[in-house]
C-alpha cells in the first residue's frame, strides 16, 4: 500500500512567515505596531499618495488622528478611515530621498520616499530571490554588498519583498549595511504598472524566477540565480556586475543627484 502523497506546498499566513523569518535572522518581531508608514517611489513633478496605516494590538483601527511630516517640512494632520488607512497627496519638486514620519496616539513610525529624476533608471532586486543566499552565507553577503554598492552608482536601487515583510527586510538591510533605499511589497505585475505610471523606468531586475515572470517585457536586464526562460541565469554577483557593465544602454551615472538619505 502506497503512503498518501504529502501536500507539495504548505501555505502559511504572512504574519507567521514574518515571525519565523524574524527569529531566524535574530530580529525582535512586533506585530502590534500602532502606526505603519509605507515606502513610496515617484518622479519629480509626479504626485504620490503617501500611505499610513493605524492599528490596534493586532488589527487595523480606523478613526485615529495622524500627524504626518515629510522631511523638515510642516506637519499635516489626517484622520484614518474605517479601514485604518490614511492618505496624503504630495507633489515632490526635487529628486532624492525624503523621510516620512507619522505619529498617532503616541505611536511613531517612519518610511522612505524615493523621488527619481527623469531619465534615471531603477534596478529592482527581489530580496527573497536575489539576496536569499546572503541571509546565511558570509561570502554571498559580501559579494552582494560590494556589487550593490557599485551598481548604486549607476542605478536607483529598489528592493522588493514578497514574503519576508517590509519591516524585517529594512532592518536586515540596515544592519548589514546594504545601500539604503525603499522596500516595496510585490505580489504580481501590479507594482511594475504603478512604477511605470509614476514615470519610473526599470532597467534591471534581479531576483527569483517568479519575479522574472512578473517583470514587464520591456525590462532588458533580467538576472536570476534560478532556472528561468524569462531571464539570464547567473552563478554569482560578479557575473551580474560584468553583464550589466557590458550593456552601456541600461546604466546611467547618478552620482550628481542632489538627493541624500539622511
Amino acid at each position: 500500500v502506497m503512503a498518501p502523497k504529502m501536500a507539495s506546498r504548505i501555505r502559511l499566513p504572512l504574519s507567521t512567515i514574518t515571525l519565523i523569518a524574524g527569529f531566524l535572522l535574530g530580529f525582535p518581531v512586533s506585530i502590534g505596531a500602532g502606526v505603519v508608514v509605507f515606502d513610496r517611489i515617484t518622479t519629480v513633478g509626479t504626485p504620490v499618495f503617501l500611505k499610513i496605516l493605524t492599528k490596534g494590538q493586532f488589527f487595523s483601527q480606523g478613526g485615529r488622528r495622524v500627524e504626518v511630516r515629510i522631511g523638515n517640512r510642516q506637519s499635516h494632520h489626517l484622520l484614518s478611515g474605517g479601514d485604518g488607512y490614511a492618505y496624503y497627496k504630495y507633489l515632490p519638486r526635487a529628486a532624492g530621498y525624503e523621510e516620512i514620519v507619522a505619529i498617532s496616539d503616541g505611536d511613531e513610525s517612519s518610511g522612505l520616499l524615493l523621488v527619481m529624476k527623469p531619465g534615471e533608471t531603477a534596478l529592482v532586486i527581489g530580496t527573497e530571490g536575489g539576496l536569499r543566499t546572503s541571509l546565511f552565507s558570509e561570502k554571498s553577503k559580501t559579494d552582494s554588498q560590494e556589487a550593490l554598492i557599485q551598481l548604486n552608482k549607476q542605478f536607483r536601487i529598489v528592493y522588493f519583498t514578497r514574503w519576508l515583510g517590509v519591516s524585517l527586510v529594512k532592518n536586515w538591510l540596515r544592519r548589514e549595511k546594504y545601500p539604503a533605499s525603499v522596500v516595496l511589497r510585490w505580489r504580481d505585475q501590479e507594482v511594475f504598472k504603478k512604477m511605470k505610471n509614476s514615470g519610473i523606468e526599470v532597467g534591471v531586475v534581479i531576483g527569483s524566477a517568479a519575479l522574472m515572470k512578473a517583470a514587464p517585457e520591456y525590462v532588458k536586464g533580467r538576472y536570476t540565480f534560478e532556472k528561468s526562460t524569462k531571464a539570464t541565469t547567473v552563478k554569482d554577483w560578479t557575473e551580474i556586475v560584468r553583464l550589466i557593465g557590458s550593456d552601456n544602454g541600461t546604466a546611467n551615472d547618478q552620482r550628481n543627484c542632489n538627493g541624500r538619505l539622511q
